[in-house]
């Protein structure tokens, strides 16, 4: 996948290697639980989604590459996949607006996670990468306060839900 050029769309969908075809299941998947939800709740069933690209980069002592963007806990490095974007963009242009990460790299993705967000009353799905870096130079980015590679095992009694995202997601990986 690293460097495809190729607009995530609907043709890749029945290649179970490529992350169009996780994007369509995901997707269809939670838009029907979502509208199962709206329809039962008496909200409109015209529901936003919300897609994540995150990166899993890790160094030799096992711990991951973390951002604390403004004024949240520790995540992922990675945001929104803007219309048009390949998932390498994405990543390419999420990694540097918060970890300042310029070099080469590749991605295969390993995770999706559909969640639910209550006081929005929207899906976000999170699409996690294994991403290999190049030469990893890396930095605070204009999107960051913090940038840390930390031990996941640290999250594990967190309150904060990004952080048990970060360590149940570590966790799924390990068990496969």
């Amino acid at each position: 996948m690293g460097g495809s050029d190729a607009p995530v769309s609907c043709h890749n969908a029945r290649d179970r290697t490529s992350p169009e075809y996780w994007i369509y299941q995901m997707f269809r998947g939670s838009f029907y639980i979502t509208a199962t939800i709206n329809y039962m709740s008496g909200i409109y069933p015209d529901t936003f989604y919300r897609v994540s690209i995150k990166a899993i980069i890790r160094n030799n002592k096992g711990e991951i590459l973390v951002v604390k963007e403004k004024g949240s806990s520790w995540s992922f490095p990675g945001g929104g996949l803007d219309h048009g974007e390949t998932l390498h963009q994405a990543l390419k242009r999420e990694l540097y607006e918060e970890a300042r990460i310029t070099s080469d790299f590749t991605e295969k993705v390993v995770h999706t996670e559909p969640i639910f967000i209550l006081e929005k009353q929207t899906w976000l799905l999170w699409i996690v990468c294994e991403v290999t870096v190049h030469d990893l130079l890396f930095g605070v980015g204009e999107d960051a306060d913090e940038v840390a590679f930390i031990d996941p095992a640290s999250f594990k009694n967190s309150k904060r839900r990004s952080e048990q995202l970060v360590y149940n997601t570590i966790q799924t990986l390990e068990r496969t």
